[in-house]
């Protein structure tokens, strides 16, 4: 997948944004941009950070990854309920980001769903690592985020 990488323009993310403590921390300069603006509005109970950047570790299916238009983002310590989950969607939109919360099964979907966050906003993803959310610049890559439910 390493040939298929192609963010020519990909910096380093702002040193204010939290990580993971993975190394690869580049993205579009408007991504990092609306990350910035995204961290400002998120509620200060939300832990969140950064857990895959531009170059991706590993394939993903949504090539965004490849393009640094998305990131991966872990809450951290923040515990994934409805109204969490809804704040970080919620700050992302407010941002100009789409952030999908990604689970590893129709029952964590469901269960978020019943506590009011909107179905088009979760998606089941069985080959995940651990739940996150993708946080998508769908106006710098519309191609990524045709497929988004």
């Amino acid at each position: 997948y390493i040939n298929g990488l192609s963010c020519t323009t990909c910096a380093p993310i702002a040193n204010t944004i939290p990580f993971n403590g993975n190394s690869n921390t580049n993205v579009l300069p408007d991504t990092n941009n609306k990350l910035v603006t995204m961290q400002g509005n998120l509620p200060a109970n939300i832990s969140w950070r950064v857990s895959e950047a531009y170059p991706p570790v590993v394939q993903h299916a949504n090539g965004c990854h490849s393009r640094g238009t998305c990131v991966g983002v872990s809450s951290g310590s923040t515990p994934a309920t409805g109204t969490n989950v809804n704040a970080v969607i919620s700050s992302a939109n407010n941002s100009g980001l789409r952030a999908i919360y990604e689970v590893k099964d129709s029952n964590s979907k469901n269960q978020l769903v019943s506590s009011g966050v909107p179905a088009s906003s979760v998606m089941v993803v069985p080959t995940i690592n651990s739940n996150h959310f993708s946080v998508y610049n769908c106006s710098a890559d519309p191609q990524s985020c045709a497929n988004l439910p």
